[in-house]
């Protein structure tokens, strides 16, 4: 029976050895200057320097790792239609040759990547105009105002350290889409394989479960449209393109109501009908009946009262009493 930690210890593996790369090779110098540079009162130049954060030198670097993991989670994906023997896969029997997805996984990634640091570059930004600002409020206020302004933009470096904290989730996210998509293409590609035109989800059940994947726990879906669609997910070279046209199920308490009422025809059509559901999805596909029928939640509609840990809590105890 696949198990969905060994899926899980490929993913935060890749996200450790790129995060802490990307902190040695480009952050640290980065907040390190730019923080300098605003204590300096050179504003200008320490935006300019918050401008060269990038992901691109490590992904670079770290080519060959991505590749081999993306490797790895296609062939732990195939592993869970082959009762756990790697050796019997498509892949390791020499049956295929590496798919294109597999391949382009990396550049994929940097895609993303590049994307995300946009939004880290300006976060920090953000701590500049605000740092210049408040240094240049003080010394209209002050007379002599120099130690107002030490004061004023004391932390400055361990405020843009906070902001590009934010990187290291993106790298998360990246990390999590990647690994659980390749996983899901094996999958699929081997019960397409084996005609096995069916499959089942497996998610983890603990308090950390989102309401979405508690619902898609133990459902069975068609290999068919799921295989293509996560084929035409992993060729997608825009990222933002591939979230406007096939977006996150909504975790609100009217997108769950709507989810669980949705016959599995419409979720295929959604694309919902395989993980992740959402970035730092756990779960993972399995031949039908390897997920207990004793850990499928049945649910019933949610007391208005309950909040979403209530919720989740009383669900979670459903399924695993």
């Amino acid at each position: 029976m696949a198990e969905n930690t060994s899926f899980i210890t490929l993913e935060e593996s890749l996200a450790r050895k790129l995060y802490l790369d990307w902190r040695r090779r480009n952050a640290v110098e980065i907040v390190t200057r730019a923080a300098r540079l605003g204590n300096a009162g050179e504003w200008s130049a320490a935006k300019r320097a918050v401008k060269e954060l990038s992901f691109a030198a490590t992904i670079e670097a770290n080519f060959g790792f991505i590749e081999q993991t993306s490797l790895k989670s296609y062939l732990l994906g195939e592993s869970f239609f082959t009762e756990g023997r790697v050796k019997d896969t498509l892949l390791a029997r020499g049956d295929e040759p590496i798919p294109l997805g597999v391949t382009l996984a990396a550049s994929t990634m940097l895609a993303g990547l590049e994307q995300s640091i946009r939004r880290v570059q300006e976060q920090a930004m953000l701590v500049l105009d605000e740092a210049e600002a408040e240094e240049t409020q003080a010394a209209e206020e002050a007379a002599g105002g120099m130690v107002v302004l030490k004061a004023v933009i004391v932390g400055l470096a361990s405020k843009l350290n906070t902001a590009v904290v934010s990187g290291g989730a993106a790298i998360d996210t990246a990390a999590n889409l990647s690994t659980s998509r390749l996983a899901s293409f094996g999958a699929l590609s081997q019960a397409q394989q084996n005609g096995q035109g069916r499959f089942q989800i497996s998610e983890v059940l603990d308090r950390r479960t989102c309401a979405v994947c508690r619902r898609m726990h133990g459902k069975i879906f068609s290999v068919a449209p799921a295989l293509a669609q996560t084929e035409e997910a992993l060729l997608t070279s825009n990222p933002m393109e591939l979230a406007s046209s096939n977006p996150w199920p909504s975790t609100s308490r009217q997108g769950i109501t709507d989810l669980t009422s949705m016959t599995d025809e419409e979720l295929t059509g959604k694309g919902w009908n395989k993980p992740p559901f959402h970035s730092g999805c756990r779960g993972i596909l399995v031949p039908v009946g390897d997920v207990g029928a004793s850990s499928i939640i049945s649910f019933v509609p949610l007391a208005t009262g309950l909040t979403g840990a209530e919720a989740a809590a009383a669900e979670i105890a459903s399924a695993t009493s």
